[in-house]
């Protein structure tokens, strides 16, 4: 826990299992992925800003509603500055980020963004394919030098991005532990 007014590290939250600011923290996780693809600002330290700021938030146990809010969870967060506390600011008074908007306008953003979610394909390699002229998932499959990962990647690339009901992982869950500590 941290001291009223103290920066010197992040407040102990407890942990309701639900993200109630989904919202925002999709936006700053979208925008540290922006920053760790964008040639320009491969910047380290405001991708793993944005990424840590987004952590914060997620654990948080209520809603963020207001600037006020805003202005105190900076007032004893390290690493919300000025600057990421207007981010946010915006994000909670107008349901937008400028910031991210224009990112999401540039195709080549939008291309990366899509590689690296087929299995396998970190920034390097989306950025190797861009470079190669592919702007398509078809493009990426017509290259003979995949690896078998990536194939597989590719063929059920619209299968893995669906998500697994909670309810579905939870019976998997009970199956698996029957399974492995029954008599």
């Amino acid at each position: 826990m941290t001291l009223e007014g103290s920066k010197t590290a992040a407040p102990v939250v407890l942990q309701t299992g639900v993200n109630l600011n989904q919202d925002i923290t999709d936006k700053l996780e979208r925008m540290a992925k922006i920053y760790q693809l964008s040639r320009e600002t491969k910047d380290a330290f405001r991708v793993m800003s944005y990424q840590r700021i987004a952590g914060v938030i997620k654990k948080l146990p209520y809603r963020i509603k207001s600037p006020e809010e805003v202005q105190q969870l900076a007032a004893r967060t390290r690493g919300i500055g000025g600057r990421m506390a207007e981010h946010i600011m915006e994000i909670v008074k107008t349901g937008n980020y400028a910031k991210l908007d224009q990112a999401n306008q540039d195709g080549r953003n939008q291309t990366l963004m899509l590689f690296t979610k087929v299995l396998s394909v970190g920034a390097s390699l989306a950025e190797k394919f861009y470079r190669d002229g592919c702007r398509t998932l078809e493009d990426i499959s017509k290259r003979p030098d995949l690896s078998r990962a990536n194939r597989i990647g590719l063929q059920y690339f619209d299968e893995l991005q669906q998500r697994i009901p909670r309810s579905e992982v939870a019976e998997i869950e009970v199956g698996y532990w029957s399974e492995t500590y029954s008599p």
